[in-house]
């Protein structure tokens, strides 16, 4: 449902992301996700899912230029850290 409304092919940030779980979900409904997560280890799980692409990071200082994503989606991990400069970057 967090994809209706988007383009095709639409570029998904899946902020705080963890394993992919729900950046896998996005892509096979034809979305390309982008997991950050700040956990090497989370990472590392989420690179084995097919076809993720996976980044270091957190919500406060997002390491892409401005206009890079259709959305940005939190998922159980907007309450890490200084929630306000995450949205602010969110909305970048």
């Amino acid at each position: 449902m967090a994809l209706e409304g988007l383009p095709a092919g639409r570029r998904v940030l899946d902020i705080g992301g963890g394993t992919g779980a729900h950046s896998e979900v996005m892509a096979m409904a034809g979305a390309h996700p982008v997991v950050l997560d700040p956990s090497a280890a989370q990472r590392e799980q989420a690179r084995r899912r097919s076809g993720l692409f996976v980044v270091g990071g957190v919500a406060q200082a997002l390491p892409f230029v401005d206009d890079s994503f259709h959305m940005a989606y939190f998922h159980l991990s907007l309450h890490y850290g200084d929630w306000h400069t995450a949205l602010n970057e969110a909305c970048r």
